[in-house]
């Protein structure tokens, strides 16, 4: 677990790894921003969003990005697992 899109945007591009999850709410800046900016550089990346809730405006933002995923924090680790293990593609809430 990392606690700052500075380094999570950093351990992207040194560990290539399958698949990042990265909450909204990081303290040096948004989790979407961290996003972004990784997209931008690794567009193939399998990103997933991690929140308390997502509204629909957040759904087609998260889309336009190329976010694969979104799991709210109540969901728990259930949808995470599926999102990961199954590879699936499209934007789960």
């Amino acid at each position: 677990m990392v606690a700052s899109g500075a380094l999570v945007q950093r351990l992207a591009i040194e560990l290539m790894p399958d698949a990042i999850v990265i909450d909204v709410d990081l303290p040096d800046e948004s989790g979407w921003l961290s996003a972004a900016k990784i997209l931008l550089v690794q567009p193939s990346q399998r990103i997933i969003l991690l929140a308390d809730s997502f509204d629909a405006n957040e759904r087609e933002r998260a889309r336009s990005l190329g976010v694969v995923g979104m799991v709210r924090r109540e969901d728990g680790m259930g949808d995470l697992t599926a999102l990961v293990v199954n590879r699936q593609v499209s934007v789960a809430v």
